[in-house]
């Protein structure tokens, strides 16, 4: 989830996770008056097959369909949170709007690709393990 003043950044984010970790599938919903277009490394994004750009500005459909959202100041992760997604903050100038979601541990921030996807490793394993528990434990 991006926003003008900081979508470049968080453009380059996207694009050198999809690099990283192709077999992830990264979506990228630039802000409406966003024009990604003129990011330098744009045209390299054509490329990497497993990042798309959300060019119809349906960004609740796309955190539906997702399991982790990033961004940073972005009001759709608050949306995000109230249908139950990850959500994760880019740390960069903007990210302390969240402070309070951040400190109570409703998101979680991030500075890297890579620190990234370490954290979507172990939701999913914290996922799976709860799903299992609910499954076998669950006598209601």
């Amino acid at each position: 989830m991006s926003q003008s003043r900081i979508g470049r950044r968080v453009f380059n984010f996207a694009l050198e996770f999809a690099t990283n970790y192709p077999n992830k599938k990264i979506v990228f919903c630039p802000h409406p008056d966003e024009n990604y277009s003129l990011y330098p490394n744009y045209h390299d994004s054509v490329n990497v097959k497993n990042l798309v750009i959300n060019t119809q500005h349906e960004t609740l459909k796309e955190i539906y369909r997702s399991q982790n959202i990033v961004g940073v100041y972005s009001t759709s992760l608050i949306e995000a949170l109230a249908l139950d997604k990850s959500v994760f903050v880019l740390k960069v100038s903007g990210y302390e709007l969240y402070e309070k979601e951040l400190n109570k541990g409703f998101m979680k921030l991030v500075e890297s690709p890579e620190e990234l996807f370490k954290h979507i490793v172990q939701e999913a394993v914290i996922s799976q393990e709860n799903y299992f528990s609910k499954l076998f434990f669950n006598h209601t």
